[in-house]
Formats: C-alpha cells, sequence, structure tokens
C-alpha cells in the first residue's frame, strides 16, 4: 500500500481525499437504474442522507394516493408540514417524482 502512495500525484491524492470528505453529496454512479419503488426510495436517501423518501413511499404508494390526499392544496407546503425536519426541498422532490414514475409509481 505504501508503494501505491508513492506512485500517485499528489492531484490525485487530494482528488480521493475530496471525495471521500464529501460523502453527502456524492451522487452513486450506476450502470443500472433502480427498478422499484422502494429502490428509487434508498437511492435518494443515500443521496440526501435522510430517510425521507422510504417513509415517503410507505405513506403514498401511488401517485394517486397523493393526489387524492392534496386534491386543491398546496402539495409541496403540506408534505413540508407532513415531514417537518425531514423533508429534503422541492428540487429533490421533483426529481424523485420523476424518477418514481419512470418505475410506474
Amino acid at each position: 500500500m505504501k508503494n501505491l502512495l508513492k506512485t500517485i500525484s499528489q492531484e490525485e491524492k487530494s482528488r480521493i481525499l475530496e471525495m471521500h470528505s464529501f460523502k453527502k453529496n456524492t451522487i452513486i454512479e450506476s450502470d443500472e437504474e433502480p427498478k422499484t419503488k422502494r429502490k428509487v426510495a434508498e437511492k435518494w436517501n443515500e443521496i440526501t442522507d435522510t430517510l425521507f423518501f422510504t417513509s415517503f413511499i410507505r405513506r403514498y404508494s401511488s401517485e394517486k394516493k397523493l393526489k387524492e390526499k392534496y386534491e386543491g392544496k398546496d402539495m409541496m407546503e403540506g408534505l413540508e408540514k407532513e415531514f417537518e425536519k425531514f423533508f429534503p426541498g422541492e428540487d429533490y422532490l421533483h426529481d424523485f417524482f420523476k424518477e418514481l414514475r419512470r418505475v410506474d409509481w
């Protein structure tokens, strides 16, 4: 291991350290996209370092259930109140919804 560290440049060492120091903001790349609601939720939990997404899927197993609950109301405001401190923000939620629709949520 010692010899390996001698052979890589300081720039590469810094890049590796930076990747590990910002684990929370690192997006996991995979050739295989999640194929189920649960897998999509787990992916987003990992990206945001929260359990919001699996809790959300347990409560709203379909888009229909979500729309029924918030019909005629501000959905984002309602979700923010419903999940309080675990709410990840609208940007994350919009991207999460796009992925859920791809797996027939």
